[in-house]
């Protein structure tokens, strides 16, 4: 099983999100989001946001030390509403 996983990670189809609280979720890597997580009942949301990926783009192209950026992670913890 776990050179299943490798293999699809190794070919972009699965992407290995690190979770806190020493938890790993692989997911389809079919579409380009970020997550929210509930940090008291780890209710998960997907989001995509244009601003941000432009904003990230910039920092990328503003680098002293780096000519690229292949790839990035963004994941916003917090509390969900049902949780408050």
């Amino acid at each position: 099983m776990y050179r299943t996983i490798a293999f699809l990670q190794k070919e972009n189809i699965l992407a290995r999100i690190d979770w806190r609280k020493d938890a790993v979720l692989f997911e389809l890597n079919d579409k380009h989001h970020h997550h929210i997580t509930c940090l008291n009942c780890d209710a998960v949301e997907d989001f995509e946001n244009k601003e941000i990926e432009a904003l990230l783009e910039k920092i990328g192209h503003n680098s002293r030390k780096f000519i690229s950026i292949n790839d990035h992670s963004l994941e916003l913890f917090g509390l969900c509403k049902k949780c408050i």
